[in-house]
């Protein structure tokens, strides 16, 4: 087992499924025995309650899922609710962890409440079809709602620091069997997941100024998480945290589509000042980090950069088509 620095980034433990209103149960296991679809009836309600009770975060790599992140925010089933493709009947009973790739699926249990948790698009594309029953030799009689009836770190039953720790620089480590599962089934492990984590550093330590970091960061504001964001401007720019929240609002809604740009570098501008706008990244100070090895893995004694580009391109948006001529916020850098 690794050894996790002092700071702890577990900001979400576990769903407390007694604190579901027992009409949004009811309406959602209603649907027993149809086939899925998100739209039916109390599901988007679910999803809500399932965020707050997450705190806004994916129940497997805690980053930050802000409520109306299209495309960033997913139901996800535990137990698969479906075969997984290519499925080697052979392995589909076996408890090995390769073998978990391959199931049968469990659709009586698609609608579950205590089945369905909200993750981020990138965990839930990694986790696919991971069947995380522990034995999976025969088929339960019911929904299994146990903890020690998975093996892996379950949302609504399992506390999510008993077997897994991530540190101040988003490095995974497990502390069981279940947590290593976890974090390979989501691939916590791999360079691009890690690389994610870092992309508000990395775009500071990109950016010629803060002006330069502002104009990289608008256009991947959801993807990389409004917390870590702000911890990059209060840490690396030395923003004060008011002047960093007042900022963050100033990005919320309609002020990011990229027609209301113009307004939003006057906002800008008016809040922070030319002068702060040309303020220089603070350098990142080493820290001794944990390594998202588990056993016998080498050590990883920092995590991979971001493959972020400062080449003018800011998500999907151009610096051409969205710097105005106008100076602050926003100007050519």
């Amino acid at each position: 087992m690794t050894t996790p620095s002092h700071a702890q980034r577990i900001l979400h433990e576990r769903i407390d499924s007694d604190a579901l209103p027992n009409g949004l149960q009811k309406r959602v296991e209603a649907h027993a025995g149809l086939e899925w679809k998100a739209s039916r009836d109390g599901i988007g309600d679910l999803r809500d309650w399932l965020l707050a009770q997450q705190i806004y975060r994916c129940v497997y790599c805690q980053v930050s899922i802000p409520a109306t992140s299209v495309g960033l925010c997913e139901l996800d089933h535990v137990l698969p609710k479906g075969k997984s493709h290519h499925c080697n009947p052979a392995k589909a009973c076996l408890d090995d962890f390769d073998s978990r790739r391959h199931t049968d699926g469990y659709p009586e249990f698609t609608f579950v409440v205590g089945n369905l948790v909200v993750s981020c698009k990138q965990c839930n594309a990694s986790k696919q079809s991971f069947d995380p029953l522990a034995k999976r030799s025969a088929k339960p009689t019911g929904f299994p709602d146990q903890d020690a009836d998975y093996a892996w770190v379950h949302p609504h039953l399992t506390p999510y620091s008993s077997h897994i720790a991530i540190n101040e620089n988003w490095l995974y480590a497990w502390h069981s069997g279940r947590g290593e599962n976890t974090i390979k089934a989501c691939k916590l492990n791999k360079s691009e997941v890690l690389a994610r984590r870092h992309a508000s550093e990395t775009l500071a330590s990109q950016s010629d100024d803060l002006n330069h970091f502002l104009f990289q960061i608008i256009g991947r504001i959801d993807e990389i998480g409004h917390r870590d964001i702000r911890r990059t401007l209060i840490g690396r720019f030395t923003l004060g945290e008011d002047t960093a929240d007042a900022l963050m609002h100033a990005w919320n809604g309609a002020s990011r589509k990229v027609n209301k740009l113009d307004e939003l570098s006057r906002e800008i501008t008016a809040l922070l000042g030319e002068r702060m706008l040309a303020t220089k990244p603070k350098p990142v100070v080493p820290t001794a980090a944990a390594t998202a090895c588990g056993p016998g893995d080498p050590a990883n004694a920092s995590a991979p950069a971001a493959s972020a580009s400062a080449s003018g391109k800011c998500g999907n948006l151009q610096s051409k088509a969205v710097r105005p001529a106008s100076s602050g916020f926003f100007d050519p850098v």
